[in-house]
């Protein structure tokens, strides 16, 4: 690449943000983009692992129904998909352990979920500035839930926010619940038909990506914005011209590369605590083999602490590495994997199970929590004002959600603001 080189857009991240922008891009005819990735590979938290008669996940896993875009591009590249079908909270079915909870049906608290759900968010659309509004978006998921009277739904929440790693219940707020828990989660959740992609997440990713011009191992040093192009520094002394930037990358890492961050990338760069997510894939003796993912409640409920072993998803059983594989999620706090490898050992002992290796372990910078206080000072409106600002636009996890399907639904709905900028 040299110095002079230019694009019409650079996007900053290659992952599931990135790619899916591109793709929404190219889907409207338009195929100016570049995207610059630190890593030497595309997909950012996707991080599948092949093992031959085996792929296991390591990071981004399962597909719901919100999913639609995404699948069907799986689809029409022509791969495989897995569909897990059981799942069970301390050994029960995830129907009966949400049901053991009090108050009405579950079905009664998830039309009253739903519908309380559309109520704030469509209301936030329409007056995003409205102080009850924000109040209300701004409680805790689980004050949220007991004041309106919804003990099963906190039930199901933890198992679709807390067991994936995106924090415990008295963290995070109610819209970044309501975010991801919609009809689409309730039912996969529900049925147990969750998706995965036979051959990876990396592999759709990798075939997807051939279709951008990806510079990969490209590491920003600074960005310098201008009323025309900016102008992108990399270590290596090379530069790139945009005459646009989208960034999908923490907006902490985004602030601290550009020359002049505004004010709103300041304030939401603040108003953001990165959370954490630690997987491990290992090899265990005496331990489940007729589920696909087993959660454990004591993990998730009040008064738990990170370190303790949330779930375990059973990849197959492998003779090269001498017995059956799982993959394992924790929340790590502040522990290191050394660390957190005595708690796994610790709550397998406790569930009668043996730790025999651990193949393969990774901590990922995870799950953006809005501060609280933040959102009723008017985060939201701030985050969807700054579209555009400094001729940058703004994707990815801190903007939309953690799950592929938050992310892709945003670009969707950013593709013709930034087209029409594009073009103009």
């Amino acid at each position: 690449m040299s110095p002079t080189n230019r694009t019409s857009l650079a996007i900053v991240g290659a992952g599931p943000a990135g790619l899916t922008l591109a793709q929404f891009l190219r889907l409207k005819g338009y195929s100016a983009a570049t995207l610059i990735e630190q890593a030497d590979r595309v997909g950012g938290k996707s991080d599948s692992l092949d093992l031959g008669d085996i792929v296991a996940e390591m990071g981004t896993c399962y597909a719901t129904g919100a999913h639609k875009d995404v699948v069907g591009w799986m689809k029409r590249q022509g791969g495989d998909l897995r569909i897990l079908r059981k799942t069970t909270i301390d050994g029960a079915g995830l129907k009966d352990y949400i049901g053991d909870a009090g108050g009405p049906p579950l079905g009664a608290q998830v039309l009253s979920y739903l519908a309380k759900r559309d109520r704030l968010l469509k209301q936030l659309k329409r007056t995003p500035d409205k102080p009850s509004l924000l109040a209300e978006a701004a409680m805790p998921t689980d004050a949220w839930l007991a004041e309106n009277k919804l003990p099963k739904m906190t039930r199901l929440m933890y198992r679709a926010i807390t067991s994936l790693g995106y924090g415990y219940l008295n963290e995070v707020s109610i819209y970044q619940s309501m975010q991801w828990v919609d009809h689409h989660t309730i039912l996969s959740g529900a049925t147990g038909k969750l998706i995965m992609p036979a051959a990876g997440w990396s592999d759709f990713w990798n075939v997807l990506s051939q279709n951008f011009d990806v510079r990969l191992s490209s590491s920003i040093l600074k960005i310098e914005r201008s009323g025309q192009d900016s102008l992108l520094h990399f270590k290596d002394g090379t530069q790139l011209a945009a005459g646009a930037l989208a960034c999908t990358i923490p907006m902490d890492n985004w602030a601290s590369l550009v020359n002049n961050p505004t004010a709103d990338e300041t304030a939401v760069a603040g108003a953001i605590t990165w959370k954490g997510y630690a997987t491990s894939l290992i090899v265990v003796e005496n331990w489940f083999t007729s589920e696909d993912i087993r959660s454990f409640s004591k993990a998730f409920l009040p008064g738990s602490y990170p370190g303790q072993l949330i779930s375990a998803r059973y990849e197959g059983y492998s003779p090269d590495f001498g017995g059956h594989l799982y993959v394992t999620g924790q929340i790590p706090g502040d522990y290191t994997l050394p660390e957190l490898r005595i708690f796994l050992e610790r709550d397998l002992a406790d569930l009668g199970a043996s730790l025999v290796n651990v193949v393969n372990a990774k901590t990922w910078r995870y799950f953006p929590h809005y501060d609280l206080k933040a959102i009723s000072a008017g985060l939201l409106g701030t985050m969807r004002g700054m579209q555009g600002q400094a001729g940058t636009w703004y994707t990815g996890a801190t903007f939309s959600h953690e799950s592929v399907a938050n992310v892709s639904r945003f670009n969707k709905a950013l593709t013709p603001a930034l087209l029409a900028r594009l073009k103009g």
